[in-house]
């Protein structure tokens, strides 16, 4: 039964690399008891990845202890409905989708699997080896969907859900009028709200040599409770002339417990958000600074 497993993934692309972390964690049963159950299918099931068959190949095989298949996934991170109906066209078995996020409405969505899996390290918030991995697999999942999402999803306004955020709320009562909702353009001196989903937030300033002409300074995803930083490098890079700025709002959130000063262009340092209420009236001083001074 072994004989079609396959070895040569290319791990060049995002999601074979989510399939290769996805696969070496599913050995712990909770784990790979949970997966099965979401996509409703037998716990004891085997699941590894596949050589093509009838010339196609399906992300991961799912098969019984004697090697008779049950099902296949098929994993994307967006939704490729078509691929899919050619997929069920082709094999017997039922075809499962694990899709990128959970409003794209497959059996399962890498958005859910990194939320429990989020779940599974505050449990057990000790440093060991499987914390390490899922760890990891929340990065490649969360990293994958950012990426995936710049082009997949549109900008637009945030949601009131959003608005009534704690830390939301609060920064926008703090910033006021120099806080613009999603306008298509605005002016040096003023920060910009927007938001890929109903869950998300980010606050975005002028940038003179970004490729849109804007930089987010902080994110809230998933109506998650950590408020995601650009790292200092990302902010030298894309606001040039803003060198003093930057190293007040560093300093200020290293008073708050977070240090975006070793961190990679990529990196997603992260507080939540209990730990900068204290301080948001600076904070928000600090960001208006970034987005440089408002005409009067």
């Amino acid at each position: 039964m072994t004989d079609d497993i396959y070895l040569n993934e290319d791990l060049s692309k995002p999601e074979n690399r989510i399939n290769v972390a996805l696969f070496g964690l599913l050995g712990h049963d909770w784990l790979r008891n949970w997966l099965l159950s979401q996509l409703d299918l037998p716990t004891e099931a085997i699941i590894y990845q596949p050589k093509n068959y009838r010339g196609i190949r399906p992300d991961f095989k799912i098969v019984s202890g004697d090697g008779r298949t049950l099902a296949w996934v098929e994993v994307e991170l967006g939704k490729d409905p078509a691929q899919v109906a050619n997929y069920r066209d082709i094999l017997d078995e039922p075809v499962k989708t694990i899709w990128g996020r959970k409003l794209d409405s497959g059996d399962l969505s890498l958005e859910e699997i990194a939320l429990y899996l989020g779940k599974r390290c505050v449990s057990s918030p000790a440093l060991s080896q499987i914390t390490i991995q899922i760890r990891h697999l929340i990065k490649q999942i969360d990293q994958a969907l950012d990426e995936h999402s710049s082009s997949y999803y549109p900008r637009r306004s945030v949601s009131d859900q959003m608005w009534d955020h704690v830390f939301v709320a609060e920064l926008t009562e703090i910033l006021g009028s120099r806080l613009l909702d999603n306008p298509d353009e605005f002016p040096i001196g003023y920060l910009k709200a927007d938001t890929m989903k109903d869950e998300g937030f980010s606050l975005r300033v002028n940038s003179a040599v970004s490729g849109n002409g804007e930089l987010s300074l902080l994110n809230i995803s998933g109506g998650r409770p950590k408020v995601i930083f650009t790292p200092k490098a990302k902010l030298l890079k894309y606001l040039p002339g803003y060198e003093r700025q930057i190293d007040n709002h560093v300093s200020l959130l290293q008073e708050c417990g977070l240090d975006i000063t070793n961190c990679t262009e990529k990196s997603k340092p992260s507080l939540h958000y209990d730990r900068l209420l204290p301080k948001l009236k600076i904070l928000a001083k600090g960001l208006l600074a970034l987005a440089g001074p408002a005409e009067p």
